[in-house]
């Protein structure tokens, strides 16, 4: 973001003097920037030229509500602007502003074949608490794709490459529902201290649709161990994906079924594949993008015989 960009929005936002800034990294869909002014530090988000007014709207709606629940004060503050707008509007952008909040640089030592064992159980108990909270809000009157119609999205782009994602349709008709999911739970997204969760944040992609998909994008994003010879290895780290269903089980309304859960890490690769054919030539190199899509592809025929990995990860 540049210079005159950010001193005018920092303005917009009566937020004193721009004294630094720094890009924050890992968002694909959104630019944000930790901003340090006269009044405090804070998190600037300019959200990607495709995001409506409503489609932002929606996730301020969620997070405001949120605050009034039992997982409140770990989700991330939103700051209105001093019109009491819940963003701004500058030069077609849309630019939305967060409490910063501090965190340790915990994705860098995130270990998938030997994963903190504390955080794993926090991120079971506040992944549930997150969906119960959830569950319990009012859901926003603003328009949003729901999950299903983004994943047959996502599927039809797919075919048009020549990818054989068809026979994922009625899996992709389990995916509804009338619960908020926030479809973008990983290390990425928790901000951390002493292995334990302070705050969630990137809820961008929140929307309506079966919060299962939650879980499954979990597995997959913390627990998966990216290893292509599926003779070899389950490509899934089973003990902790065990201990995570345990410690999510133990703060949740239901229990959850294991079956549903390995369907729904097969939806998960056509989230990961449309990201990396159509959205990751400006993050990644072309060798990377090669590498995770084989990884990705090879998950899809593994999960697609998920019954023993399904029996496996059965909490104790």
């Amino acid at each position: 973001m540049r210079s005159p960009e950010l001193n005018h929005a920092v303005h917009d936002y009566a937020l004193g003097r721009l004294n630094n800034a720094n890009d924050l990294s890992g968002g694909h869909t959104n630019r944000s920037v930790h901003i340090g002014t006269s009044t405090g530090e804070y998190v600037l988000r300019v959200s990607n030229p495709n995001k409506t007014e409503e489609e932002v709207a929606f996730e301020v709606d969620v997070l405001k509500k949120l605050k009034q629940t039992l997982i409140g004060e770990f989700v991330v503050d939103t700051l209105d602007a001093p019109d009491g707008s819940s963003f701004i509007i500058r030069n077609g952008h849309i630019y939305t502003l967060f409490r910063f909040v501090e965190g340790e640089d915990f994705y860098s030592r995130w270990d998938r074949h030997n994963p903190d064992a504390h955080f794993v159980e926090d991120l079971g108990k506040k992944s549930a608490t997150l969906h119960r909270s959830l569950s319990n809000i009012d859901p926003p009157s603003m328009s949003k794709e729901s999950l299903p119609a983004k994943l047959r999205r996502y599927q039809m782009k797919l075919e048009s490459l020549g990818l054989n994602v068809k026979p994922y349709s009625s899996l992709i008709d389990q995916a509804e529902g009338n619960s908020l999911v926030h479809t973008d739970l990983r290390v990425r997204n928790f901000i951390v201290n002493n292995s334990e969760i302070s705050t969630i944040v990137d809820f961008d992609d929140i929307t309506h649709g079966n919060q299962i998909y939650d879980i499954a994008w979990i597995i997959k994003e913390c627990f998966s161990l990216r290893q292509i010879d599926s003779q070899t290895t389950p490509m899934i780290n089973i003990e902790a994906t065990k201990s995570f269903l345990k410690w999510y089980q133990s703060s949740a309304e239901s229990k959850v079924n294991t079956d549903d859960v390995v369907k729904f890490i097969m939806l998960t690769c056509l989230q990961s594949l449309h990201f990396l054919f159509f959205s990751a030539s400006a993050t990644m190199s072309p060798e990377r993008i090669e590498l995770l899509t084989s990884i990705n592809l090879a998950q899809l025929d593994l999960f697609s015989k998920g019954d023993a990995i399904a029996n496996a990860i059965i909490p104790e």
